[in-house]
Order: C-alpha cells, then sequence, then structure tokens
C-alpha cells in the first residue's frame, strides 16, 4: 500500500515506503531533513519534524497545518475547477486567483504545469485536479509536525530519532525554474548529505534515485525499484530505479 498523498510532488517517496525496512524500535521523532511531501512522516504516528530550503514548500506545509479544513480545501477545488472552464483556452494563470502563498503553491504543485508535482510553472492545466479528499484526510496528522525553513544541515539530532534523507539529485535543473533560479537546487552538494549522516548515531533511511552508488559509494545500496516515468523533453518514457541504503542500523 502507498504512503497517504497530502500534495503530488517531484520526486515523492510514497510509492517505496511500504518497501522500506521495518523500524526493529519505535522512533520518538521521526525527521525529515529534505522534506518535500513528507511522505515517510506521512505513513507514521509518532511526531514529526521536517526541514526545507523551499520557501514555498514550507508555506504550504504551514498553511496546511495551521489553516487548512476539508471545507477550505474542497472551497479551493470549486474555485480552481471554475477558473478553468471560465478561461477560453481552459488554461488559467493561478495568480488571477489572488491567493496567499501557502493555498497558491497548493494549486501550483498540483494543477500547474504539464507534469503535475513541480513547481514549475503558473498555469492551470484542465487534466490535473486538487487531490481535496487525499488531503483532507491527513490534516490531522500535520498538528504534530514541526516546519522549519532552513537547511538539511540545521538539524540537531534528538534521542529517539529516525531519520529519512531524500536529497535532490545533483545537478537538477530543469522543470525546477523558480528553484534553480534561487539556488535551491544547482547548490546541492552530496557532501552536504554524508557530512549530516557522518555526526549522525540514529538509524538513517537514504534514498536516492539513478546513480546512488556513483554520488554516495561510501554506502551499502539496495535497489528497492525499477519504473517508468515521463520524458518531459523528449516525450514518451524512460527507466528510472529508486534506491535505499540503510545507515546506523
Amino acid at each position: 500500500m502507498k504512503a497517504p498523498l497530502l500534495f503530488r510532488y517531484s520526486g515523492n517517496k510514497r510509492n517505496i515506503v511500504p518497501l522500506l525496512r521495518p523500524l526493529e524500535v519505535r522512533p520518538k521523532r521521526v525527521v525529515e531533513p529534505y522534506l518535500g511531501s513528507g511522505s515517510f512522516m506521512l505513513s507514521r504516528f509518532e511526531p514529526g519534524l521536517g526541514i526545507d530550503t523551499n520557501e514555498d514548500i514550507v508555506a504550504l506545509w504551514k498553511w496546511l497545518r495551521d489553516e487548512a479544513s476539508p471545507s477550505k480545501l474542497f472551497a479551493l477545488a470549486k474555485r480552481v475547477n471554475e477558473a478553468v472552464e471560465a478561461h477560453p483556452e481552459k488554461k488559467p494563470d493561478v495568480r488571477e486567483l489572488e491567493l496567499e502563498r501557502g493555498p497558491e503553491t497548493y494549486v501550483r504543485v498540483n494543477c500547474s504545469g504539464v507534469y503535475a508535482g513541480q513547481l514549475s510553472s503558473w498555469v492551470l492545466y484542465p487534466q490535473h485536479k486538487l487531490p481535496a479528499r487525499d488531503t483532507s484526510k491527513m490534516l490531522h496528522r500535520l498538528k504534530n509536525i514541526e516546519i522549519i525553513h532552513g537547511d538539511a544541515g540545521d538539524y540537531q539530532e534528538q534521542d529517539g530519532d529516525v531519520v529519512l534523507l531524500d536529497p535532490p539529485y545533483v545537478g537538477t535543473r530543469g522543470n525546477y525554474k523558480e528553484a534553480a533560479k534561487s539556488g535551491i537546487e544547482e547548490s546541492y552538494s552530496p557532501q552536504q548529505t554524508i557530512d549530516l549522516i557522518a555526526r549522525l548515531s540514529c538509524p538513517v533511511i537514504l534514498t536516492y534515485g539513478d546513480g546512488a552508488d556513483e554520488t554516495f559509494p561510501q554506502y551499502e545500496w539496495k535497489q528497492v525499484v525499477k519504473k517508468k516515468v515521463p520524458n518531459i523533453r523528449k516525450g514518451g518514457t524512460v527507466e528510472r530505479s529508486e534506491n535505499v541504503a540503510y545507515i546506523n542500523w
């Protein structure tokens, strides 16, 4: 069974969460220093900590945790559908909705762009819909999760932590235009992750896609799944692997 869906996001690890090695001891806290969609945290019931460098994603999480409700989510979904239907080409600009940053990012990441899950466009595409029902089911879980805007290296270990690290791919630029402009993706160095792991004593789950062995040769990798994903630039699909390394287990 997949992990619960809060919102669509590129690189979402919800498909591999059920394939991860079971924890031998129940953690006191679950931590994702590269937060993204937080699939691992959402699959657990313990208190959580999420850290992300992307201000939009942090604003989205905080809005869902502190302000969103099922009625607000369904009203937002209706507003998006009405905007799409009223537009001559069925592709309005999300900025026309004049939303605050949190709900605007929720709409963008779910409905903007040819391929949902990336902050690469402001255009609402009619084939994408807000997952308001799925999100509503997870709102209660967010009340026990702390969200921090910062770098993964800002994380400070506490007794009983279990950490999932899902770092960006090296050199990722395509379809991350906003992030690339601010250096979020381009500035990532694998050494940041290596340095973080080196100072941790708690159990760590490290996930990475193609090139895991070359990028992080010091860890023992296990391929958990191979899948075909859309090739945005050239069309068709390409095969990608998802790999996991367990450290301090």
